[in-house]
């Protein structure tokens, strides 16, 4: 080699092993399924357990236990507004995948590709802006009087609330009016933007929230937490999506979908579903208050939290993939919706029973060992108990998932079978044993509706993609 060349040295040991760790490291990372718009979810819940006990510690050391108390309420309250929501936003985004499915989008978000899927998703996000305009105009009159009156007559008089309440229904108001946008984001399978997006503005907001905290702005905390989370969105969907708000601004040029013939006879069935579900997960907690006192339902409280935070985290699996699953379900692919509902179903049942044996072995350690902190769940008998339930859901969340990709919604039946079973043995039960009585009974309720949930889904899959009753392999259930 010539003087003026220089031989290039071969890589070394540690480069290699770097590299061959690197792509090791990547394939477990495929083979457990986590993609980029998973990557971001999970970094979000790992945030939101990180963030979590500063917010708790800085509200107790700045908020006297009224205010406290009044923080607390008011978003129990403000949670109402899911009443009036009804499901409309997994309806956008189960029809918004079956269209994009022919479309993509330009730069900012404009939207190019078929010339009906086009129309008809456009009128899609016109109806759901005109929907959610209303409904944030009767939260804000509605739930903001109600809750007016509530604390008017159980309220400290002490306790400056009635502006900061009134700051806080007007800023989750503009919230609920950009909730179709992300509805429409999230069906397009524009996930990645998405949920980085959400994480970004997660640790913002906590800082936001430490800060107003620390500078003693009392309840008006909650109102500017509010207004930055919606300010945040508007600087977000305009910087990154301002063709779709444009798109949005201007009437669909050709084909239209219909509300009442295409959204409501689903939307409805949904909506059941949606209330049936909130009383099954929330029931828990008041029986065993009013049963057996504060202590108990503390005990419970705390360790639902923990159980569901490992339910959703298992859970997103699957509902990060359903508007794939409505985009294959457009494309009549049908081999390969049911090849990645198999293995993203697979890996949620991983991660939950994963993440349950480590819960499971964590509280038995803390109560062995008599850590104080123990003592604030239930006996490790119940959390073993619960953990069975969160297993068992995942395969459920994954069905419910997968037939919601087809707009249509036939777990409703399951979902009020639910609700009245844990209706009718949770306040039963609960008061004859406790919080091992509740633990039993809500999760006898979830694994004895497996089998009709396994029903309804093996016979809507054949009937919707036609297909014998043969060939299922385990995916029949």
């Amino acid at each position: 080699m010539g003087s003026g060349g220089r031989r290039s040295e071969p890589p070394s040991l540690s480069h290699l092993d770097l590299a061959m760790a690197l792509e090791k490291l990547h394939d477990l990372r495929r083979w457990v399924g986590v993609d980029k718009p998973l990557f971001f979810i999970l970094c979000g819940k790992v945030w939101t357990l990180f963030s979590g006990p500063i917010s708790i510690y800085l509200i107790s050391r700045f908020f006297s236990p009224q205010e406290q108390g009044y923080f607390y309420t008011f978003n129990s309250v403000l949670a109402l507004q899911w009443f009036l929501e009804l499901g409309f936003s997994t309806c956008i985004v189960q029809f918004a995948s079956h269209e994009f499915a022919h479309l993509t989008f330009l730069p900012q978000g404009w939207i190019e590709g078929d010339a009906r899927a086009k129309s008809r998703v456009v009128s899609v996000g016109r109806l759901a802006m005109q929907w959610y305009g209303v409904m944030a105009v009767l939260f804000v009159v509605g739930v903001g009087i109600g809750g007016h009156a509530f604390f008017s007559a159980k309220g400290a008089t002490a306790v400056g609330w009635v502006l900061p309440w009134w700051l806080l229904c007007v800023a989750t108001g503009f919230n609920l009016v950009l909730l179709p946008l992300w509805s429409l984001i999230e069906g397009a399978n524009r996930l990645s933007s998405l949920y980085g997006f959400r994480l970004v503005q997660g640790i913002v907001c906590s800082w936001a929230l430490w800060g107003a905290l620390a500078g003693r702005l009392g309840l008006y905390s909650a109102a500017l937490l509010a207004a930055i989370t919606a300010g945040l969105g508007v600087a977000y969907l305009f910087v990154f999506w301002r063709g779709l708000l444009s798109e949005l601004l201007r009437p669909p040029a050709g084909e239209t979908v219909s509300w009442r013939r295409e959204i409501w006879p689903f939307q409805r069935r949904l909506a059941i579903t949606w209330v049936s579900g909130y009383f099954v997960f929330n029931l828990f907690t008041p029986v065993l208050f009013y049963f057996h006192g504060p202590i108990l339902a503390g005990q419970m409280g705390m360790t639902w939290q923990l159980v569901n935070s490992l339910t959703m985290m298992a859970a997103a699996w699957t509902t990060s993939k359903s508007p794939r699953f409505g985009m294959l379900i457009s494309q009549r692919r049908y081999e390969e919706l049911d090849h990645l509902f198999r293995i993203s179903t697979l890996q949620a049942v991983g991660v939950s029973l994963a993440g349950g044996v480590v819960f499971l072995a964590a509280i038995i350690w803390l109560q062995v060992a008599g850590f104080s902190i123990g003592a604030r769940f239930l006996p490790a008998s119940c959390v073993a108990v619960l953990l069975v339930a969160t297993v068992t859901n995942q395969v459920i969340f994954a069905q419910g998932a997968y037939l919601r990709a087809h707009k249509q919604e036939p777990f409703m039946l399951l979902t009020v079978v639910s609700a009245l079973a844990c209706l009718a043995t949770i306040p039963l039960m609960g008061w004859a044993w406790g919080g091992w009585g509740v633990c039993l009974a809500y999760t006898a309720t979830q694994v004895g509706i497996l089998p009709l949930g396994c029903w309804i889904w093996s016979t809507r899959r054949r009937e919707w993609h036609g297909l014998s009753s043969r060939g299922l392999g385990w995916t029949h259930c």
